[in-house]
Order: structure tokens, then C-alpha cells, then sequence
């Protein structure tokens, strides 16, 4: 995978919203690299998702990027599954990338290590 890509920002800490930072996308085979800030909870579900529907109208190939989250809930887990699961029917793909351990235990644990794939770095997805 190109270790170039577009850019799209959640933030859930100060701004509440999603907003759009510096894109760069690639030509063949680009992806589309969204920073998850903050909570992926059942309180944030709604802008969450928002983000998320924003980036597939862009891109089916998507890299999340979890170093910046903070807590992660069935629902937020349950919305990865589904946009993994819409962007591989469109013939894309989505990966998690910077996954804490606890974040990966918590994956690991519900059996979803195989529908939630990880790699170390967003070139390695």
C-alpha cells in the first residue's frame, strides 16, 4: 500500500466535529488515512460514523489510525466492523493502525482479530 493518502480528521476532545486536514491522495491504490481522536463510544456514535461515511464516499481503502484514542466501546468496534465490511463489498479494505495493546487486547479478546486487522505502521497496512 502507497504511503500516501488523504487525510481526514475525528476529533471528539475540543473540536466535538470532523474536519479535514492536509490530503495527499495517491493515483493506484491510495488510501484514505483517518486519525481517530479521542472516544469511539456509544455517546460519539453519530459523528463518528459521519467521519467514517465521509471517508468511504472518498476512498473504499481506509487506514485508521488509533493512536490518538483514548477509549473504544462495542458500538465504536461494531462501526469499524461495518465500514470493513462495506468497503471490502465495494473491493476495498480497512485496516487499524498505532493500536494500543489495551485497544488490542480488548479486539483480541471479542474474537475480532481477524475481521479488525492491525499493522505496526500505516505503510505496513
Amino acid at each position: 500500500m502507497s504511503t500516501t493518502g488523504k487525510v481526514l480528521r475525528h476529533r471528539t476532545r475540543a473540536s466535538g466535529g470532523a474536519g479535514s486536514g492536509g490530503a495527499q491522495h495517491g493515483r493506484n491504490g491510495g488510501f484514505l488515512h483517518v486519525p481517530i481522536i479521542g472516544h469511539a463510544t456509544v455517546q460519539l456514535h453519530a459523528d463518528l460514523k459521519e467521519t467514517l461515511r465521509s471517508a468511504m464516499r472518498q476512498t473504499h481503502r481506509l487506514v485508521l489510525d488509533l493512536a490518538d484514542l483514548d477509549e473504544i466501546d462495542m458500538t465504536g468496534l461494531q462501526l469499524f466492523l461495518t465500514v470493513r465490511r462495506e468497503a471490502r463489498e465495494a473491493g476495498g479494505d480497512l485496516y487499524l493502525v498505532n493500536v494500543a495493546a489495551r485497544h488490542e487486547m480488548k479486539i483480541r479478546l471479542l474474537g475480532l482479530g481477524d475481521l479488525l486487522r492491525a499493522a505496526e505502521t500505516r505503510a505496513a497496512a
